[in-house]
Order: C-alpha cells, then sequence, then structure tokens
C-alpha cells in the first residue's frame, strides 16, 4: 500500500518526464509528453503496470497530484487537485517489488538508469504506507441558507465580484485554483417558488499567493578563488502584491545578497550550494529556490599560495669586476689590476698582499 502526493508546476516542453521515483519499490510517478499525469508500478511476478489520466494539464500551473496503489484492493489510482482522474485493477495477487533503491524527487531515474531530469518544480510531496482516499486539499467551502415562511426556497446564488456566478446550491466546495487572486466580494441570495429574489447577503473573501522566486543563471560555475561570479534571477507575486526582499544565501558563505542580481568575488573556496528567494510586502517568503541542474552550484577552485624565502646576493653585480664571496675556507681573493704594476692586493680582507 502506497500513497504519493505533491505540488507540482512544469515549464511547456512536450517531453515525458518522471518526478519521483520510489526507493522503496518501483513506483514512478510523472507527465506524458501529452502532459497527462503517469505512473508506473512493477512487481516482480507480474511485471509492470502503467496507468496514464484523462486530464491534460497545462504548462506553468500549479497542480496537486497523487497516486494510490492498494495491493489489498487491487486498484492503483491518480489524482489531480483532489479529483480521481484514472484507475486501473490489478490482479489479486499482485504485490510491488522491494528493490531497495534510492528515492528521486525531480530526476528521472530507475533501474540504475538516469535520463532527463524534470522541467519544473515539485514541492510539498508526501509519501505514505496506506492507499489513501482523500488528501488534504486546498478547498474553500461556502455555506448559506434561506427559510419562507409563505412558501419554499427553490433556487440559490452565489456570485464573485471578481469570478462571476460561483455556484446554484445551498452549499458548495471550491479548490482555490478556480478563485482568481483578489478580494472577493461575494454576495448569496435566495429564490422563492414566484420568483422573488431575498435581500442579497454579502462577505469577502481574501485569495492570495506566496512569491514565486527561480534561479535562472549563476555564471561561471566553476572559478579560481577571487574570480567574479554573477547571479541572475526572477521573481513574481502571483497575487500582485509588492515584493519588498530577496535573499541569496550559500552553503558555505551563508548570506551573500539581499538583490535580485549581483555579482561576487569574495566567495570562499569550496563547492557552494546556492539558494534564492524573495518575501512580499505581506512579510511571507516564497519557497527557496534551488535547482538541482547545475544552476545552483558553484565551485570554487583554491590556487597555489607562493612566497620568496631569500634571494641573495642582493643587491647582485654582474660583469668583470666582481670578487667572489669571502667565506671561512677562504685565503685570500687576488684580481689582476693594470695600475698596480707588480704588486697584487689581497681584495678579500685577510692582507695577504702578494
Amino acid at each position: 500500500e502506497m500513497t504519493v502526493e505533491a505540488w507540482i508546476y512544469f515549464y511547456d516542453d512536450n517531453d515525458e518526464e518522471h518526478f519521483f521515483v520510489w526507493g522503496t519499490a518501483p513506483v514512478i510517478l510523472g507527465k506524458t509528453n501529452q502532459d497527462k499525469l503517469y505512473l508506473f508500478v512493477h512487481s516482480s511476478d507480474d511485471g509492470s503496470k502503467t496507468l496514464t489520466g484523462s486530464t491534460v494539464m497545462y504548462p506553468e500551473v500549479w497542480y496537486r497530484v497523487a497516486a494510490t496503489v492498494s495491493e489489498s484492493n487491487d486498484v492503483m489510482k491518480l489524482y489531480i487537485n483532489g479529483t480521481e482522474d484514472a484507475s486501473t485493477a490489478l490482479d489479486s495477487d499482485y504485490e510491488l517489488r522491494h528493490w531497495g533503491q534510492s528515492t528521486r524527487i525531480g530526476r528521472d531515474c530507475h533501474y540504475w538508469t538516469c535520463g532527463v531530469e524534470f522541467e519544473g518544480i515539485v514541492d510539498e510531496l508526501r509519501i505514505s504506507n496506506i492507499a489513501r482516499t482523500t488528501f488534504h486539499e486546498d478547498n474553500i467551502t461556502f455555506k448559506g441558507s434561506a427559510t419562507d415562511q409563505s412558501g419554499y426556497v427553490a433556487a440559490y446564488s452565489w456570485t464573485s465580484s471578481i469570478d462571476g456566478q460561483l455556484s446554484t446550491q445551498a452549499n458548495f466546495t471550491i479548490h482555490e485554483s478556480n478563485l482568481s487572486f483578489g478580494n472577493h466580494t461575494i454576495t448569496f441570495k435566495a429564490q422563492d417558488e414566484t420568483g422573488a429574489w431575498s435581500n442579497p447577503k454579502t462577505i469577502n473573501v481574501i485569495v492570495r499567493s506566496f512569491p514565486y522566486a527561480k534561479i535562472t543563471s549563476v555564471e561561471p560555475w566553476y572559478v579560481n578563488i577571487g574570480t567574479q561570479v554573477n547571479f541572475t534571477a526572477i521573481a513574481s507575486a502571483p497575487d500582485s502584491a509588492n515584493l519588498t526582499a530577496y535573499l541569496w544565501t550559500s552553503s558555505i558563505d551563508g548570506d551573500l545578497s539581499t538583490n535580485l542580481t549581483f555579482s561576487s568575488s569574495n566567495l570562499s573556496y569550496g563547492n557552494h550550494t546556492i539558494i534564492f528567494k524573495a518575501k512580499n510586502s505581506r512579510g511571507e517568503w516564497s519557497q527557496p529556490y534551488f535547482a538541482n541542474d547545475g544552476v545552483g552550484f558553484v565551485l570554487v577552485n583554491d590556487i597555489p599560495s607562493a612566497s620568496i624565502n631569500d634571494i641573495s646576493p642582493n643587491p647582485a653585480t654582474k660583469g668583470e669586476g666582481r670578487a667572489p664571496p669571502v667565506d671561512q675556507h677562504t685565503f685570500g681573493y687576488w684580481a689582476f689590476r693594470e695600475s698596480t704594476g707588480t704588486e697584487a692586493i689581497d681584495e678579500s680582507g685577510k692582507n695577504n698582499n702578494a
């Protein structure tokens, strides 16, 4: 029995990609090249099974996805935003193979082979040892009621000042992704059997978002110590809140900068993991962005350290006329001097004149 849940956000690349590979058993969750959810499982005795979802997901949109495998109920299922998207039956004796490999998130690795990395973001991933049927959803529930002493209530209406008509039920639930960002004035009213509407009741509902941050470039990624490295990122507030702060950090040097882009020549020696995040005017930080694709690393190479121990003699004289050095073994030094006639002067300082 198992469940994997996650938020995913992918880019428009039209590739089949896997964003989760379970290490306990061969369970792979990803998307097809048609941007539908995809589940792969494997049994040593009964082989592999695949399940493809029915919903086409759109690039650059957050989706809450889930996959379940139930050996006791002989079924595996896919869910998108809390709604079942596909299911298929398993053989009554189907049992997942247990292989004890590494769990991979955001990378296409299985059977000891690694392929392309997931071109997107995976967040808030949870693995469970049961096959869940309900999930923690970001839903908003609306409840209303009405009475009519002279007749009965025949209809209801919920409207949003931003999104228009929401429902014609007294009570309903909507996923927050179906509400636009902003301050909604929600209006509720009821109608009787004669067509008469009640006075409308209103309430405000605010739908907002955390900021989004992404590292786009860290170049060059391999440098000698003291060399300039350029850091570039993007950040946005999907709900139109103002961005008020940025923060770059290094796993070695700590905080690096509070600018969206910057350059530094002061990185310490070592392999730096670089993380970036942004904050909005409500004081809410984005998820720290780290890309396991080379963008988030800087390898700083230490250079050799050299020192001059001695230069001797200093000053040095070149050409004729140089006297050899005098030490304890020197008896004397006589240089030929034409002007002295028949006398040679000991220039060693030991006065052995000849």
